[in-house]
């Protein structure tokens, strides 16, 4: 396993120079900077739904029931509750990501550990409290 590019724009910067001096990889590596940037806040909106969703339905009589499942529930699904409970419930990653694995019966996998860890990188940039304990390499 590599190391992580931290989402920091410094560690960016480093790294742009390091970098083949090409237009093409400098516009490549802001892409993908944005895709990224882009796929967090749709997790964003989609954790903030799922929380307006739990509240709407203990509001009347009817009981909701939301299933959220994919192969074990440790890694897209894991990557999802992880962000959910760092931005409902205020859980550090570490905390989100030890309860998920604790619940599945196996980490996330590395690509889901990324993509929780780029996630509370996200969450830190709206909220300066929050609490982003994710290590720089993994």
């Amino acid at each position: 396993m590599g190391d992580l590019i931290p989402a920091n724009q410094p560690a960016r910067d480093e790294i742009a120079k390091l970098l083949p001096r090409k237009k093409l990889v400098r516009s490549l590596e802001g892409v993908a900077m944005n895709l990224l940037i882009d796929q967090n806040r749709k997790t964003y909106r989609h954790v903030v739904k799922l929380k307006q969703l739990l509240q709407a339905s203990g509001n009347g009589k009817k009981v909701s029931i939301f299933y959220i499942h994919c192969n074990a529930g440790c890694d897209r699904t894991g990557e999802f509750i992880a962000a959910y409970r760092m931005t409902n419930n205020k859980l550090s990653c570490s905390e989100a990501t030890d309860k998920n694995s604790a619940e599945c019966g196996r980490p996330q996998n590395y690509y889901s550990v990324n993509g929780t860890y780029w996630y509370c990188k996200y969450l830190k940039s709206l909220d300066s409290d929050y609490v982003c304990d994710c290590p720089e390499r993994l």
